[in-house]
C-alpha cells in the first residue's frame, strides 16, 4: 500500500477512488453506502465534512473489510497510480 506520509490530497482520493472501484468489482450486491460504511470510507454518526483524504485513505487501510487479504485489495496502490502518469 502507498505511503500516506507525502500524499497529496489529490493522490490520496485518486486511491480512494481505486479501491472504491475494487470494492465494487468484488461485492456486486453492495449498495453504494453499504461500500462506503464497509470499506472504512463512511463512519456512521460522524461528521467528516473536514476530514482529511490522508485520514479518509489511513482509515480505509484500517478497515478489516479491506485487509482480508483478498487479493483485489492487496494492490501497490503507489506503483499502480505512477503508472498513470505515463
Amino acid at each position: 500500500m502507498a505511503s500516506t506520509n507525502k500524499m497529496t490530497r489529490q493522490d490520496a482520493n485518486r486511491v480512494i477512488i481505486r479501491k472504491l472501484e475494487t470494492a465494487v468489482e468484488a461485492f456486486p450486491s453492495w449498495r453504494f453506502h453499504q461500500i462506503l460504511q464497509n470499506c472504512g470510507v463512511e463512519i456512521a454518526n460522524t461528521d467528516q465534512f473536514f476530514e482529511e483524504s490522508v485520514e479518509t485513505l489511513l482509515n480505509m487501510n484500517n478497515n478489516p473489510t479491506m485487509r482480508t487479504g483478498h487479493e483485489m485489495f492487496v494492490l501497490d496502490e503507489k506503483a499502480k497510480y505512477q503508472g498513470d502518469d505515463e
